[in-house]
């Protein structure tokens, strides 16, 4: 496609991402990801009514960097 010459640097910079976003509860709904730095929850169950809750605030808890 042209547009993804950059893709080898993407793991490294979505890690940067978590680092720098470290307050925030970042959820990867993604089916099928090699990104590891945020906790892998299923796209129905963060769309859900109770996506605010304390069960998926689990960004911390998952191994992401403080």
């Amino acid at each position: 496609m042209g547009n993804a010459g950059s893709l080898n640097k993407w793991s490294a910079q979505f890690q940067k991402l978590a680092r720098d976003f470290h307050n925030f509860d970042i959820m990867n709904c993604t089916r099928e990801t090699a990104l590891t730095c945020f906790p892998k929850v299923p796209l129905e169950r963060a769309l859900n009514d109770d996506a605010n809750s304390s069960d998926l605030a689990v960004g911390r808890e998952s191994g992401v960097p403080a």
